[in-house]
């Protein structure tokens, strides 16, 4: 395109439509929006009338040991589940169970619990 001509004349092409390409550019940045297409006006005023309302934090929690009443003889303990065969009448934990934390002394446990408890109650 410019291989004929004086380079002089290509540079002062080249100056002239890098400005008109800057004039061009030079676009007036719309006016700030202030109202919905509906008509409501929204402003930073609307959203300060508003105040927030402080929350007080109430105590921290602290875990308590439920203690239940057992009317019941005494339930075997972790070791008395082991030696004395009560896993013998258990099913065994699946791989499934075993991954969620789940195992047969646990289900023989509470088992036993749930036979001791108020056993001995009068109601």
């Amino acid at each position: 395109m410019f291989s004929n001509a004086d380079a002089k004349n290509i540079v002062s092409t080249f100056a002239q439509n890098t400005i008109s390409a800057k004039e061009e550019s030079k676009v007036t940045a719309p006016s700030k929006v202030t109202q919905f297409s509906t008509g409501i006006k929204f402003t930073r005023q609307s959203l300060q009338s508003h105040s927030t309302q402080k929350l007080e934090d109430g105590p921290l929690y602290t875990y308590v040991t439920p203690v239940f009443e057992r009317n019941g003889p005494e339930i075997a303990n972790w070791s008395d589940i082991f030696t004395k065969g009560f896993l013998s009448h258990m099913k065994a934990a699946t791989t499934e169970e075993s991954a969620g934390g789940y195992t047969a002394q646990i289900g023989c446990m509470r088992a036993l619990q749930e036979a001791g408890f108020g056993l001995f109650s009068a109601h």
